[in-house]
């Protein structure tokens, strides 16, 4: 072979010596790379994994705190009803230590009514009283208090029934129906407020307004708001009342056999001479309007909020809301004790608060 030969033969060699070692190169590459993805898949694989326990164990977080939300809004409940009952206990101290200060001594106390009762009532129809409504706190799993629609984005309760300080989300009424547990429709609270002048530890003006959402009108089948009484003369508003002027009292309240009824009931009692009233509860001012007890016929502590309703023909008034009473209930012995809508500071406040809506 000629020396041209054989170097051609070596540039040949070479040649293809490069070639397989750029094949091998691009080959090793190709496996590195696809290691690499392959390892960046098992690292992907791990952070799905490891996201999927993290959520797993959100999860459970989540459940337990639903539960432990559930448990601190029975704690809240029963606290609430714990401090309701001090309360009324150092209210009943406050009051003794007033008394026996200012030597007055009132043949009974104030007593908040946290629940209240219609003894001798009888079923009614809210047909006949379409202004009728129950206040639901949620926070307390329901029926509170009775409260009235008086126009179609405003009600009345009592202000002692709303003094926890409830967030208004919380807050509904039901109305357009007998049964106080269903039927009818909900009303959701846009804001609520106290009356200015309310006073806890006296329950003087125990009053609040309600104010529902636009969505939410009080409107509907059985659902009509009942008008309420104008401001009275300021020298007029109890002495002007007659010994035949009665009232009607609707409620869920406690019944006289110490049960909530599921259906609403009824009582008509007469209006209690005020200057009598006073001599047996001392300091009742002129927004209170006291209802006559009677052995077996009672609103005893009433069904706090509720509406005390003026019929005179086919019109009607709201004349008060129930306040407190004695827990003698049904005995007769003394008045149940109401807030008077129609004196001038209450019913005046209505108006500026409603925008002269009511």
């Amino acid at each position: 072979m000629s020396i041209a030969s054989k170097e051609h033969a070596k540039a040949i060699f070479a040649e293809s010596k490069r070639r397989l070692s750029d094949r091998v190169a691009v080959n090793v590459n190709n496996s590195a790379s696809v290691a690499r993805q392959i390892a960046r898949g098992s690292k992907s694989s791990d952070i799905i994994m490891q996201s999927a326990k993290q959520l797993a164990q959100q999860e459970v977080s989540i459940e337990n705190s639903m539960k432990n939300l559930n448990k601190v809004k029975l704690i809240q409940q029963q606290l609430g009803y714990q401090h309701a009952a001090i309360r009324e206990g150092c209210q009943i101290l406050d009051n003794v230590k007033e008394q026996v200060s200012s030597g007055r001594t009132p043949q009974y106390q104030r007593t908040p009514p946290r629940n209240g009762r219609i003894f001798g009532g009888h079923p009614a129809d809210i047909a006949d009283f379409q202004h009728m409504l129950v206040l639901l706190d949620l926070t307390f799993n329901g029926f509170i208090c009775g409260a009235s629609a008086i126009h179609l984005r405003w009600a009345l309760t009592a202000a002692h029934c709303l003094e926890f300080g409830t967030p208004a989300s919380e807050i509904n009424l039901r109305g357009g129906s007998t049964n106080r547990l269903s039927g009818g429709f909900i009303f959701f609270t846009q804001f609520y407020t106290l009356h200015p002048q309310y006073d806890p530890n006296w329950l003087d003006f125990d009053i609040a307004l309600i104010r529902v959402q636009d969505s939410s009108l009080m409107q509907g089948p059985n659902v009509t708001p009942v008008p309420i009484s104008p401001p009275c003369a300021s020298s007029c508003c109890h002495t002007c009342e007659h010994d035949s002027d009665h009232v009607t009292i609707t409620g869920w309240g406690l019944t006289e056999h110490g049960t909530f009824p599921i259906n609403l009931l009824q009582i008509t009692l007469p209006v209690h001479n005020h200057a009598d009233c006073d001599r047996i509860w001392t300091g009742i001012g002129d927004f209170f309007m006291c209802v006559t007890s009677e052995p077996g016929r009672d609103s005893c502590n009433g069904d706090s909020g509720s509406p005390l309703v003026r019929f005179s023909g086919e019109s009607r008034v709201q004349m008060a809301l129930v306040s407190f009473g004695t827990s003698q209930c049904g005995t007769g012995q003394a008045p149940s004790v109401n807030t008077r809508i129609e004196y001038p500071p209450i019913r005046n406040w209505i108006t500026e608060t409603t925008l002269g809506d009511v």
